[in-house]
């Protein structure tokens, strides 16, 4: 698993991820997993680790990616306070409010599903990983 990079921002930047699927969505205790497909196929799960807050809204068959936000809770929001407000509306949430070595998390789609978190650490896998389930007999 690798750190997620980010830009200036708080933008995912360290791997393809517009226009793909998000396929899934697993939770495992404070673990949160994310199924991810790019537009050329490649899978990869990103995950949450020590999840405090998390909502998951509309989410639907095709599921398309639009963008993906991580950033430190203790630096000011970024795009102008659009994401602060989505933890308020939430959860009435105020970030200032949160220790800082907290992160913050959304995805948006173009089309289905929303996702905001608040963790303590976020990775993903290297290419090929998938979300699966194990039943035990």
């Amino acid at each position: 698993m690798a750190k997620i990079q980010t830009d200036e921002h708080g933008m995912v930047i360290s791997f393809p991820y517009h226009d793909g699927d998000l396929d899934g969505v697993l939770c495992e205790g404070t673990t949160v997993h994310l199924g991810l497909r790019s537009v050329g196929g490649e899978r990869r799960v990103l995950s949450l680790r020590g999840v405090k807050r998390l909502a998951v809204n509309e989410f639907w068959e095709g599921n398309c990616v639009l963008d993906l936000w991580l950033w430190p809770l203790g630096r000011p929001c970024p795009v102008s306070g659009e994401l602060a407000r989505k933890f308020r509306d939430k959860w009435r949430l105020e970030l200032a409010s949160l220790p800082d070595e907290l992160l913050g998390f959304t995805l948006s789609s173009s089309y289905g599903a929303e996702i905001v978190a608040v963790c303590e650490d976020a990775d993903i896998s290297d290419p090929g990983v998938t979300l699966s389930v194990v039943h035990a007999t």
